[in-house]
């Protein structure tokens, strides 16, 4: 069982090699297997761990898509050919796009929250990375017009 601050949720983005990603909010970690409507979701044991990431925000403030390190071969295989899922080996980063909007302004995008992630593979074929949250991030985007 994993513990987490007191004041943290979990987040999970779900990617599909054919569907936009999306965000579950209601993600319970302390388990091996979640259920997500019609799929399950299992963990896969070379998760990828222990990462900075950053919403990625428009000039309006509005949240495009998400940016993190990766290690290789820690799970980042998973990340590869999956929808507006950008994998820059250069960099050693992935970005999440949610839609097609892809201008973001760094000085918005900055946020370098720490998280341990953990990496499921659903029964569907998507993949969904969860992400730890401090509740005080009142703009992550969800599924809700």
């Amino acid at each position: 069982m994993r513990a987490y601050p007191e004041k943290c949720k979990i987040v999970g983005l779900v990617l599909s090699r054919i569907q936009e990603p999306r965000v579950e909010t209601h993600i319970d970690s302390d388990r091996s297997e979640i259920n997500i409507g019609d799929v399950t979701f299992r963990l896969i044991d070379d998760a990828i761990s222990f990462e900075f990431y950053d919403w990625l925000r428009t000039a309006r403030g509005q949240i495009i898509g998400f940016r993190s390190d990766y290690v290789p071969g820690e799970g980042s295989s998973y990340l590869a050919n999956r929808k507006n899922v950008f994998l820059f080996p250069d960099t050693i980063e992935f970005y999440v796009y949610f839609g097609a909007e892809r201008a973001f302004d760094e000085s918005r995008s900055q946020d370098q929250l720490f998280t341990n992630y953990e990496l499921f593979e659903g029964s569907d074929g998507t993949i969904m990375l969860t992400v730890d949250l401090p509740e005080e991030d009142a703009m992550i985007p969800t599924n809700e017009g």
